[in-house]
């Protein structure tokens, strides 16, 4: 699993990163690939063949799926098997099945053991008690979260309409690993009040679809900001 999504990996290193061959998609682009990484490293990749000739390829076309009534993962057929394919779909099988592979045997994990969710549990047990949140003063920097995790500066600056002069973006401080959540600097306090104003109407600050928390969120005393190892990102990082 890569956190964020495929996508936002690939915006993160446009290059391809640790990323391997094409990710697939269920709209009309059909594909996704590093923007920047090159044809000929792009086919050094392809490691998928088609089911039916075992020739090399990448490319999921015509919607077969595996015969195994168990299994019907999307298989790969080439241009030149296509009609084959659908002349005998009963035939197609994916690699795992043809290798006989059933997962559906293999026992189920014990999810209970897993680190820290029976302390979830416990939790979702017993009803929480909301925490009465205290406005902070006007202030020209603002605290944003609940952003996506596909983000850029760029979105956040039109969705807040202008005048942010600085993202610092928020990360786990063990992985570093983005969780929606930025603090910003404004031009002044009455740009920062407009968005405030904005994120707190019947529309709301919305990027893809998801509605922004926006509040203002001054310096602690003591605190030096920006911070002085601070280095202006266009994406959030990706973590480790």
């Amino acid at each position: 699993m890569v956190r964020g999504g495929i996508e936002r990996y690939l915006k993160t290193f446009p290059e391809g990163g640790y990323w391997k061959g094409k990710n697939f998609l269920f709209d009309r682009r059909l594909e996704q690939v590093p923007e920047l990484k090159k044809e000929e490293s792009l086919q050094k990749d392809v490691e998928s063949v088609c089911c039916v000739c075992k020739a090399p390829c990448a490319e999921y076309r015509g919607q077969h799926k595996c015969a195994n009534a168990t299994c019907k993962v999307p298989v790969i057929v080439c241009a030149g098997c296509q009609e084959a394919a659908a002349a005998a779909p009963r035939s197609l099988n994916c690699p795992l099945c043809e290798e006989g592979f059933e997962l559906r045997d293999l026992a189920k994990p014990d999810l209970e053991q897993l680190p820290g969710l029976k302390q979830k549990a416990a939790r979702e047990d017993g009803p929480r008690k909301k925490k009465q949140r205290v406005a902070a003063p006007p202030s020209s920097r603002l605290f944003v979260g609940k952003m996506p995790l596909v983000v850029d500066a760029t979105k956040l600056r039109n969705a807040l309409g202008g005048g942010v002069t600085l993202i610092r973006w928020l990360a786990d401080h063990k992985t570093q690993a983005f969780y929606g959540s930025a603090f910003l600097e404004c031009e002044s306090v009455a740009h920062a009040q407009r968005a405030v104003d904005r994120a707190a109407s019947s529309a709301g600050v919305r990027i893809g679809g998801k509605r922004l928390r926006v509040a203002f969120s001054p310096p602690r005393d003591g605190e030096t900001w920006p911070p002085t190892e601070h280095k202006e990102l266009e994406r959030p990082p990706i973590g480790v």
